[in-house]
C-alpha cells in the first residue's frame, strides 16, 4: 500500500513550493496517485516516490 502524501508535504521534500507541484503536475513532469474531488481538490502522491526523487534531486545538488 501507498503512503500518500500532501502537495504541501511534497513540496517540503522536494524544497520548492507547492505551487511548484502543481506546475510539474499540470506540465506532465510529476504524476499524482489522486486527485480528491472538486475543482481545487488536493493531489495526493506515493510518498515513496517523492523521497526517491528528493533523494536524487539532493545527490544532484552534492
Amino acid at each position: 500500500m501507498h503512503r500518500l502524501i500532501t502537495t504541501r508535504e511534497a513540496a517540503e521534500l522536494l524544497r520548492v513550493t507547492p505551487r511548484t507541484i502543481a506546475r510539474q503536475v499540470a506540465d506532465g513532469k510529476l504524476v499524482p496517485l489522486e486527485k480528491l474531488p472538486g475543482r481545487n481538490g488536493a493531489y495526493l502522491f506515493d510518498g515513496e516516490k517523492i523521497d526517491a526523487l528528493a533523494a536524487a534531486t539532493a545527490s544532484k545538488a552534492n
